[in-house]
């Protein structure tokens, strides 16, 4: 099966933390575009802490699931940091309101890093409606972020899933098992 490989630049026009296409949830760093730290191609997404505590802050991007539902995806992209506690590559697959999430990984990044491709491999549930793909960042510090990709990829290659997987059935419902 021939993957689908979908590279998704970051734009070299923004303004005022704003990058088209992506969202920051959070309002504890700064964002915007550095056009002389960069992976590949001409800039990347830069956050940088404003506070000497920040939260927990994510950098997201929102696509419909349709192409992928009932598919495994790879999605992977680029991060540098400086100072920063931990930084990831995260995805999520949810119905449309994000009210409930099929399946979710991340893989991170510890303390100051140079260019590191990290990487989550997810199953897209036939009645997903969107994706959300992105990195998070935790503690002071800076973080780059370039090159993500989503690649569809073939049933062998192994989930990054880190949603609790339930039984089938019920068990023990007699409470008689030790």
């Amino acid at each position: 099966m021939r993957a689908i490989i979908l590279v998704l630049a970051l734009s070299a026009t923004a303004f005022a933390g704003n990058v088209k296409s992506w969202v920051l949830e959070g309002n504890d760093y700064e964002l915007g575009l550095d056009q002389s730290v960069v992976h590949g191609g001409r800039a990347s997404a830069h956050l940088k802490s404003l506070v000497p505590q920040p939260r927990e802050t994510a950098l997201l991007q929102f696509i419909a699931a349709d192409a992928y539902r009932g598919k495994r995806v790879r999605i992977a992209g680029w991060l540098r940091t400086d100072g920063l506690q931990m930084a990831a590559v995260g995805a999520r697959v949810e119905t449309a309101d994000a009210g409930h999430m099929f399946a979710y990984g991340r893989d991170e990044v510890v303390g100051s890093r140079g260019w590191t491709r990290r990487e989550v491999v997810l199953d897209v549930n036939p009645e997903a409606q969107r994706i959300a793909f992105g990195a998070g960042v935790w503690g002071p510090g800076e973080a780059w972020i370039d090159d993500f990709t989503i690649e569809v990829v073939d049933k062998s290659v192994p989930t990054t899933d880190k949603l609790p997987r339930l039984p089938e059935a019920p068990t023990n419902l007699d409470f008689e098992a030790p």
